[in-house]
């Protein structure tokens, strides 16, 4: 097995960081861009919430 090692200073791992989080938020609203809109007293219903 090969060991591979990366040294990041704290700005570039920040800048990594920012970058994996924006295609992660990206994936997520492309995924659920054409859901269906329900207004909060109907996702309390649908989640059987009564607090």
């Amino acid at each position: 097995m090969n060991n591979c090692s990366v040294n990041l200073n704290y700005q570039k791992y920040k800048k990594f960081e920012e970058m994996l989080l924006d295609a992660g938020l990206a994936k997520a609203i492309e995924e659920v861009k054409y859901d269906e809109e329900v207004d909060l007293q109907e996702a309390k219903k649908i989640a059987d919430f009564s607090g």
